[in-house]
Order: C-alpha cells, then sequence, then structure tokens
C-alpha cells in the first residue's frame, strides 16, 4: 500500500525561493486535503513556467496543477496560472478542494454522536 506523499513535477525551472513556497504551501494544503478525502494516497504538483526567455527583467508566468488521488477518486486542478507564484498555488489548490467539497459533500459529514441540537430529557408523569 502506498504511503501519503507529495509529488513535485517541474521543480527544476524554479529557483531556490519558489521551491520553497511550492514546498511550504503544499505541505499546508496536504493537510487540508488528506482531511477532506480521509484516505489520500498521493499529491501532484505539477509547475510550469511560461514567458521566461532569460531575460532577468522579464515578468514569469506561473501555471501550477494539482492532482489528489485517493483509492475511489482522482481530483485534478487545472485553472491556476498567474504571475505571482503564491498567489497561483493558493488557487490551485483551493481549487482542488473547491472539486473534492462539490463531489464528496465533506461538509455535511459530521462525526458519529455530534449532532445539531441537543437530545431533550423527557419527564416521565
Amino acid at each position: 500500500m502506498k504511503t501519503d506523499e507529495i509529488k513535485f513535477v517541474g521543480m527544476d525551472l524554479l529557483n531556490d525561493v519558489e521551491k520553497e513556497t511550492i514546498n511550504k504551501l503544499s505541505t499546508e494544503y496536504f493537510d487540508r486535503i488528506k482531511r477532506a478525502l480521509n484516505n489520500l494516497t498521493e499529491m501532484i504538483v505539477i509547475t510550469k513556467i511560461y514567458g521566461d526567455t532569460g531575460k532577468p527583467d522579464k515578468r514569469k508566468k506561473y501555471d501550477i496543477h494539482i492532482k489528489a488521488s485517493s483509492p475511489n477518486h482522482i481530483f485534478t486542478s487545472t485553472r491556476a496560472a498567474d504571475w505571482d507564484i503564491a498567489r497561483t498555488m493558493h488557487k490551485a489548490c483551493n481549487e482542488c478542494l473547491a472539486q473534492i467539497e462539490h463531489k464528496l459533500h465533506t461538509h455535511d459529514q459530521r462525526p458519529k454522536g455530534l449532532t445539531r441540537y441537543p437530545q431533550r430529557r423527557r419527564s416521565h408523569k
């Protein structure tokens, strides 16, 4: 059986500051996604860079895809692209969490024994 892990693709194109940002945010969101799925096996973070022609003053556009897989479902985030790497990572992870919420309705799930209203005690007359 696989252990829970994060895999990174395209990290060789990033500098050290960008790598640190991706690592930090992916570990934070990994815990959230793992809690929402209850059975997460792996999370793959795919990073692409556009507009980097080697010029130091040229801005980079980041495109981040996230693939979270469990034994029953695979959730893929593909719509996150922006000029700021942290904002792009937040967009991708939030989109993945929204897909999990939509498919599995995780906001409705409550632990057993937790009811919305406390039960009233009935007195016998």
